[in-house]
């Protein structure tokens, strides 16, 4: 990336790489018993809440810039309270155990969806990982700033498929076909209608917001347009990609999440030398609306579920 002096950083932020994981399995086991609010505190909010004041309380009393070393620590506390929430949730201290944790089945269910998660991690770091390769650190930076304020349009998405995938399982697991339907519905109503109003305010008044950063960061406004895009499109069917793995397909979400990443790195590689950042975010939109394709038109055909919303076209579209 031809940055040598990220090195140091690099080598600081890998020691949150254990506790990170910690955390997140705490988070997604707050998730799995039904404690949402403090599953989305943990995972989205926690971190930032020691983070930032950090940052501006050592920045503005000694003029220096701790960020990765506060990040780190910051980490760390958020895995302790965690811990702490946690145990008290499940009353841990109190545990019996009365049978063994089947470790085969927890294996063979979990590597499919541990492998979709990491290729979903990686497209959403590939537009930055090859323009850091591919284009200067300021166009990486102008990117990041936009897909940062992209990314809080997923938080109603967080939101409302903490509560609802643990009921897409359910009714799966009952063979309540119309019960599911009618999750997903639901679910996919409420992340349509609560991802477009801010969307669309990002996007008409997306040079303002831009210019809060630095007038330097307007150039990126159609990079901003592009990634919120991508959002719109995504919320259509927004808790697609929590519907296969509640419903023991695993392993078709792994296939679909490594030909949606395939198929980002070409884009990324033909439209970044000619676009630069805005060749990035054209590509992260397209992917996108694949992703959200492949995934419905499958979960229509091979599973008979409609996982597709469609205002002012009936409540499904019909693929």
């Amino acid at each position: 990336f031809n940055s040598s002096g990220l090195g140091h950083s690099l080598r600081i932020i890998a020691i949150a790489i254990v506790p990170l994981n910690l955390l997140l399995l705490n988070s997604e086991s707050m998730q799995g018993i039904k404690h949402p609010g403090s599953s989305s505190f943990f995972r989205n909010v926690c971190v930032w809440l020691l983070v930032l004041p950090a940052i501006y309380f050592t920045y503005t009393f000694f003029n220096k810039e701790y960020i990765t070393e506060i990040y780190v620590v910051a980490v760390i506390i958020s895995w302790g309270l965690s811990t702490i929430v946690w145990c008290k949730q499940i009353s841990f201290f109190s545990i019996m155990r009365d049978k063994w944790i089947d470790y085969k089945h927890i294996i063979k269910q979990g590597i499919p969806m541990m492998f979709s998660n990491s290729l979903i991690y990686l497209m959403t770091f590939t537009d930055t990982l090859l323009l850091g390769m591919l284009r200067t650190e300021e166009e990486v930076g102008l990117y990041n700033i936009a897909f940062r304020i992209s990314v809080f349009l997923t938080l109603s998405t967080i939101a409302v498929t903490a509560v609802s995938a643990p009921e897409f399982a359910i009714f799966y697991n009952k063979n309540d076909r119309e019960g599911l339907q009618k999750a997903i519905e639901k679910a996919n109503r409420l992340i349509f209608l609560t991802t477009i109003p801010p969307a669309l305010l990002i996007i008409f008044f997306s040079t303002p917001i831009l210019t809060i950063f630095g007038n330097e960061f307007v150039s990126g406004n159609i990079v901003l347009i592009f990634l919120v895009s991508a959002k719109i499109f995504s919320s259509l069917a927004g808790a697609r990609g929590f519907i296969l793995p509640m419903i023991g397909k695993q392993k078709t979400e792994q296939y679909i999440s490594l030909s949606v990443v395939i198929i980002n790195i070409i884009l990324n590689l033909i439209f970044i030398p000619w676009w630069g950042i805005n060749g990035a975010a054209l590509s992260t939109m397209i992917t996108s609306i694949i992703w959200m394709l492949i995934s419905v038109i499958y979960l229509r055909k091979a599973m008979k579920i409609n996982a597709l919303y469609v205002p002012f076209l009936g409540k499904f579209l019909k693929i």
